[in-house]
């Protein structure tokens, strides 16, 4: 981590990432195709310092979205097979040439401009919609795309996937994950005899399917081991959805810290901060906390979220700024100078922790963006 001017970083733990990679990559047989996702900034955690961790972990492939992603992997010296599955332009093709990044097709205008541009031996991924309709293929091209790949021998078929749109209810007989997988077997038994690797299961696909093979409950059809996995919020300790049925345990990744900048003493009837939305109904300490919506704590938590200082939670009070926001110490406070101690927005501090979810669910979103709106003026700081 750089020299900090601020003290507001993020905590990244790379050895609980390690022990959710291990505990993720145990959920499948020995053999299957896995590919952590390092997209966004590793969701946020820094794709790096992620990418070189999970590299000495083992890891035989990683998956990003951008081209560009990818490039900067590779520049940091990565040297997994890097998949990019964005909707790439034909002019990107000599650059991911170049940088040794795998396609993922997902529409025949890829196809074609990878069949102009490639000179030599080139694995590629396909992409089907099974469903989520997003990318993908139609399902009924499978055979087409086989003749193709069979004029084209320089492009070499790797892998067939899909993308499951309700991971929750892999291995329900009747679910949407049933239908979904029920197609990408059709797709690929199109595709006999080319030996494929086949990949579908996010996060929550794969925890929940293994859960309910380990319990022992009927499963869906055309759900069958192997299945290739792109594990993505759970490597980072966030918790895929509906996770009743596993027992599975990850450990939180980040935590996002900073401390108390500055101490006002208020009287009643005093205002904090813009428009005036919260006021002081007794004498008040507030704190200021160098954080603001520009960092990823977004104006939605204005007067509607909690933060840890000396183990104990405090209000966030008033309208969330671009660099501050407020918070009440009254309850904490106990005539004690309060500037410099820590503030924990999430994590762990003391015997309390606020979780990812918690502050997803207070700005009615998800995990994924409580991590991936962390900014690049939040340094990061890796430990274990």
């Amino acid at each position: 981590m750089s020299e900090m001017h601020r003290r507001t970083y993020a905590r990244v733990g790379l050895g609980n990432l390690a022990k959710n990679f291990h505990a993720l990559r145990g959920l499948l047989p020995n053999g299957t195709f896995v590919c952590p996702m390092v997209k966004a900034n590793a969701y946020g955690h820094g794709d790096v310092e992620v990418a070189r961790r999970l590299e000495k972990e083992g890891v035989e492939h990683l998956g990003v979205a951008l081209v560009e992603e990818g490039i900067k992997l590779r520049e940091a010296g990565i040297k997994a097979p890097i998949l990019v599955f964005s909707l790439f332009e034909a002019f990107s093709i000599p650059v991911m040439i170049k940088h040794n990044l795998t396609a993922v097709a997902s529409q025949w205008a890829q196809l074609e401009a990878l069949k102009t541009a490639v000179k030599t031996p080139t694995d590629v991924h396909v992409k089907f919609n099974t469903g989520m309709s997003r990318l993908g293929f139609n399902v009924d091209d499978a055979s087409q795309i086989k003749k193709w790949f069979e004029a084209n021998p320089n492009l070499k078929l790797k892998g067939v996937s899909t993308h499951l749109l309700r991971g929750d209810d892999a291995g329900v007989p009747g679910g949407d994950s049933e239908s979904q997988l029920i197609r990408l077997e059709h797709v690929v038994n199109s595709f006999s005899g080319m030996n494929v690797i086949v990949h579908a299961l996010n996060s929550s696909g794969a925890v929940n399917f293994h859960a309910r093979i380990k319990n022992s409950k009927e499963l869906g059809r055309g759900q069958q081991w192997p299945m290739g996995a792109r594990f993505g919020i759970a490597l980072y300790g966030g918790i895929p959805s509906s996770l009743e049925a596993s027992d599975l345990k990850l450990e939180p990744v980040m935590s996002f810290r900073s401390h108390i900048a500055l101490t006002h003493r208020i009287s009643i009837g005093d205002k904090v901060s813009y428009n005036a939305i919260w006021k002081a109904a007794r004498p008040s300490v507030i704190g200021v906390v160098p954080v603001g919506y520009a960092d990823g704590f977004p104006r939605v938590y204005s007067n509607n979220a909690e933060v840890l200082c000396r183990g104990k939670r405090v209000p966030v009070v008033g309208t969330v700024c671009m660099d501050y926001f407020m918070v009440d110490l009254t309850d904490i406070a106990n005539g004690d100078e309060l500037v410099g101690e820590e503030v924990v927005l999430f994590g762990s501090q003391g015997s309390d922790t606020i979780s990812a979810e918690e502050l997803a669910k207070r700005a009615t979103t998800i995990s994924y963006e409580v991590f991936t709106r962390i900014s690049e003026r939040v340094p990061r700081q890796y430990v274990g």
